[in-house]
């Protein structure tokens, strides 16, 4: 196993942290994908309905959206995709998948369309508009940011990273809440800055993760909230809300 420096100070706590979240098994990733398919994947639970957030090119929505019909996250259903942007080429993906989609620029109309939509979870995808507060407090809000957060909040995460002579970055999905860039932790892949990196090269390598960590984060909390609506109501059914973190 590669051994990494550990450096006093905050660089080497940063470096020990994208240390620790490297080493674990993927065992345990994948015990866990096996302890969610076989809590939530009975024929007499309805599918929960997601919603998907984009403003550009939406490859994190697609990647989610290839898990959900290949079957790798069991009874979800991605529903409906909203763009702030009109001609998002995002859109057209999801079309293509045979997935309604909505432009709506306005956040007002967006809190009021994702009531009718009654998403289960609404993941927030290259979304590049602050969600009105009562949104997160509404629903089950997930978003992916390019960094190892807390670190690097905000735009241009990895010129963040870059500037700061960081030697890992990578990637966070985690629970949307008032903040920018907060919220709980759902999963985080870690991804090595090389000395030759551009802004560009170090973006592709962290999307990459990216494709990986968001439907991994949408199959963990989908099955979260079929277990909590199972202990509700015996077995079935849509329960109680399920948005505490």
């Amino acid at each position: 196993m590669t051994r990494l420096p550990v450096n006093p100070g905050r660089r080497g706590r940063r470096i020990l942290n994208a240390y620790n979240i490297m080493r674990r098994p993927r065992l345990v990733a994948r015990r866990q994908a096996e302890k969610v398919s076989a809590s939530s994947s009975s024929p007499t639970r309805s599918a929960l309905n997601v919603v998907i957030l984009i403003s550009g090119r939406g490859s994190n929505m697609e990647a989610i959206v290839r898990a959900v019909q290949a079957g790798h996250i069991p009874n979800v259903s991605v529903r409906h995709v909203i763009s702030n942007v009109a001609d998002a080429p995002g859109m057209e993906t999801a079309r293509q998948h045979g997935i309604e989609c909505s432009a709506i620029s306005d956040m007002d109309k967006l809190a009021a369309r994702l009531r009718q939509l009654k998403p289960d979870i609404v993941c927030m995808a290259g979304f590049m508009r602050i969600v009105p507060p009562e949104i997160v407090r509404e629903h089950t809000v997930l978003n992916i940011h390019p960094s190892l957060l807390p670190m690097y909040p905000g735009l241009h995460a990895q010129r963040q990273a870059l500037e700061d002579d960081a030697k890992w970055s990578g990637c966070t999905v985690h629970y949307a809440d008032e903040g920018v860039d907060t919220g709980p932790i759902i999963v985080q892949y870690a991804v090595p800055v090389r000395p030759d990196d551009t802004e560009e090269t170090l973006s592709g390598r962290i999307l990459e993760k990216e494709h990986v960590a968001y439907p991994h984060a949408v199959m963990l909390v989908a099955g979260r909230i079929a277990r909590e609506r199972a202990q509700v109501t015996g077995g079935g059914g849509r329960g109680a809300s399920t948005r505490q973190r």
